[in-house]
């Protein structure tokens, strides 16, 4: 899990270092260099480093260029206007502590880019060095810290990120997601607890919602938390070219994780309704209901669950309901299982056996004391408790 230390001392010297190394200096908002210096960057260009010194609009037609890691601090509101490209340097990012917020709202005809200072398609060539080719996981990601509430993003693209097995966007907290498009990024391994999905929300919170946007070319699309809520908006499989004659796009592993650093569905009922990708629990338990807070794990229309590991399964606590049927397409399998989906979810050619996981407990079920469920229901495979 990510982690914080700010020297304000040391960010300081770093920015009188700088500033003191160019002819002019922007202290009010930002650490940077001269964006009119067109011995360095195309006239386009503003420059952006360190921590900002308050509110702060990166400005339609312009490139904000984060030449080193920039941090959004406390009371602090980075708003990113419609038609703005921001570009990152190699392993750079954004970082909103807690306190602070993005808004990065554009629109349909003026969407807001995130990328690569090598993205020559976006925006020209920053750098005027002719030699622009981005690569996934050029630059690192932008990381909404906890406490950092009422973010959002909407019509944004963000590609070539995710270096370093991190993240494109990461969720501590709060943020709405929507209209996106993520394509052409690193990020990590599903199932290595040190790994990050390309969208990765680690914790769930009310304000937090995921639709209308779209992956592909990434390593692992998404990763959510148990509580989270997800429809069925989003694409996995994209015709991102226009193009009939080729074949949609996916991502190397095409899944949802469930991020078990939270493990109970006890605020809110829940509603996982994706049908082009699986859900996949890695080693652990999804508990739905905790302690007397009673609630539901509906899944939705062709809604597909895969397991990984033999500890990883769903508990049902009394009171509590797992709202899932063979006739309404739902099946819960192991992650070898690539006849369930038609998605090789691991990318592995292990054939799917009984004990791959855990299975499925309801202590509603039996005399009193629970049963494994259902045992006689054809759409639980492969679990080394139950069909």
């Amino acid at each position: 899990m990510k982690t914080v230390s700010i020297r304000a001392a040391a960010l300081a010297a770093a920015a009188l270092v700088l500033c003191l190394s160019f002819s002019s200096c922007d202290l009010l908002g930002l650490v940077g260099v001269d964006p009119t210096d067109d011995a360095l960057y195309a006239a386009n260009v503003d420059t952006y480093s360190g921590t900002l010194a308050g509110n702060t609009t990166f400005a339609a037609g312009r490139v904000a260029y984060v030449t080193s890691t920039l941090y959004v601090p406390s009371s602090a509101t980075l708003t990113i206007k419609p038609g703005a490209i921001v570009k990152f340097a190699t392993n750079e990012g954004i970082i909103v502590e807690s306190g602070g917020c993005i808004v990065a709202n554009g629109t349909a005809d003026a969407r807001i880019v995130f990328t690569s200072i090598k993205d020559d398609s976006k925006g020209g060539d920053s750098l005027l060095d002719g030699a622009g080719i981005p690569h996934a996981a050029d630059w690192r990601y932008v990381w909404i810290n906890s406490g950092a509430s009422a973010n959002s993003f909407a019509y944004c693209d963000f590609a070539f990120g995710g270096a370093n097995s991190e993240a494109v966007l990461y969720l501590d907290d709060e943020a709405d997601v929507s209209h996106c498009d993520f394509h052409d990024n690193g990020g990590g391994t599903p199932g290595d607890e040190s790994d990050e999905a390309v969208l990765h929300i680690r914790h769930w919170k009310d304000g937090t919602s995921v639709q209308y946007n779209r992956f592909w070319n990434n390593r692992w699309p998404l990763a959510m938390p148990p509580q989270l809520s997800l429809g069925n908006t989003n694409l996995f499989w994209v015709d991102h070219d226009g193009d009939p004659g080729t074949a949609p796009a996916g991502n190397t592993y095409n899944l949802i994780a469930i991020d078990l650093s939270e493990l109970y569905i006890d605020a809110v009922d829940v509603l996982w309704s994706e049908d082009e990708v699986p859900f996949c629990v890695y080693e652990g338990m999804v508990y739905v209901g905790y302690e007397g807070n009673d609630h539901i794990l509906e899944l939705g229309t062709d809604t597909v669950v895969k397991f990984a590991g033999v500890s990883a399964g769903i508990w049902v606590d009394a009171g509590s309901t797992l709202d899932a049927s063979f006739a309404n397409g739902n099946i819960l399998t192991s992650i070898k299982d690539d006849a369930a989906d038609g998605n090789d979810s691991n990318q592995s050619d292990l054939a799917a056996a009984a004990g791959d996981w855990w299975g499925i407990w309801d202590a509603d079920l039996g005399s009193g004391s629970g049963d494994y469920w259902p045992n006689d229901d054809a759409m639980v495979f492969y679990a080394a408790n139950g069909e």
